[in-house]
């Protein structure tokens, strides 16, 4: 079974495999997480206290929402346009947060007059850039404009899993807002979604608050190194960009030859229509684990920009698909 379903990395994967020999298991991994703060000041030419780290992105993204909720007394409010990450309006609404969350219009462009603030609470705006599931990237006027709005009782998550897919991914200056985190993974780009390890970018004041609800325990020492060794590999990024660049194309290719309509994508996926809720059934019986459902958008699905080999056995499929009518 080929599964497109989660948006990994499987075109290019880092070599990890002399770094488990290297681990000492039966020492405890605290040190590492200082080792790995250090290599991301460097990388990133920030200081170590910047960042906080996680269990993957998600984990930074849950620790974020309960600090805001501590430091709000409870009374937070959280905004998002919708589609998007929906874990991350689960967590909130299972830590007590208010919601509101507004769709975007056909062609999912984004439109920064829906951000209402509310005055007498804690606002927190929640952006991925590119977004899950559509794959489109903010322009820089609208991140300029959400810069200029985040202060006082007004911040912004900004979930950037996918930003090392974008050719030219642009955001705001790291950690210069004391309302903005920025959150990224090693679980995209590179290759590590089963290691879990993800990251904030921030102020050290915003990072003061959150490292209250960090476990220094949470990420083990193999994925600690493996974090670490990421770094270090100057052209992983560029090279995987390329590969799922010309994947992409191929992709897209298809789709148009098929009539089959898609949408822009910056991320390592692609957000297409279908004509059936079987589809996903279908695909499945050929063989292929394609996107989820996707809340209110029943005739859409993501598909995974997978390695040459898994896009040649979907493209099979779709035309089948294509065949039976239900894209």
């Amino acid at each position: 079974m080929i599964d497109l379903s989660k948006n990994e990395n499987t075109c290019n994967t880092l070599d990890i495999k002399e770094i488990i020999n290297s681990i000492e298991f039966n020492k405890y991994s605290f040190d590492k997480n200082y080792k790995l703060l250090d290599e991301l000041a460097n990388f990133y030419n920030l200081k170590s206290d910047n960042f906080v780290l996680g269990n993957g992105s998600s984990n930074v993204i849950y620790m974020s929402l309960l600090a805001f909720y501590k430091y709000s007394n409870s009374n937070v409010h959280l905004i998002s346009p919708l589609p998007t990450f929906d874990l991350t309006l689960y967590y909130a609404k299972n830590i007590g947060y208010s919601i509101d969350g507004f769709y975007l219009d056909s062609e999912f462009n984004f439109d920064i007059n829906k951000i209402k603030i509310i005055p007498n609470k804690i606002n927190i705006i929640y952006l991925v850039n590119p977004n899950n599931p559509t794959g489109l990237m903010l322009s820089k006027k609208d991140l300029n404009e959400l810069n200029s709005i985040c202060k006082d009782n007004v911040y912004m998550l900004l979930d950037e899993a996918y930003c090392e897919f974008a050719d030219d991914f642009y955001s705001l200056e790291f950690a210069k807002n004391p309302n903005i985190l920025h959150i990224r993974t090693f679980s995209k780009m590179y290759s590590l979604a089963g290691l879990r390890v993800g990251y904030g970018i921030a102020h050290n004041k915003l990072i003061t608050i959150l490292k209250d609800f960090f476990s220094p325990d949470a990420i083990n020492a193999f994925a600690l190194e493996c974090a670490i060794f990421a770094l270090k590999q100057n052209d992983f990024a560029k090279t995987t960009r390329n590969i799922i660049n010309n994947n992409k194309a191929l992709l897209k290719n298809e789709f148009e030859t098929l009539n089959i309509k898609y949408f822009k994508s910056h991320a390592n996926f692609i957000l297409h229509e279908i004509k059936s809720t079987k589809y996903a059934d279908f695909m499945k019986e050929c063989g292929i684990i394609v996107g989820r459902p996707i809340d209110n958008y029943p005739l859409l699905n993501r598909i995974s920009i997978g390695n040459i080999k898994q896009l040649k056995e979907f493209i099979k499929a779709l035309r089948l698909a294509k065949n039976h009518n239900l894209v």
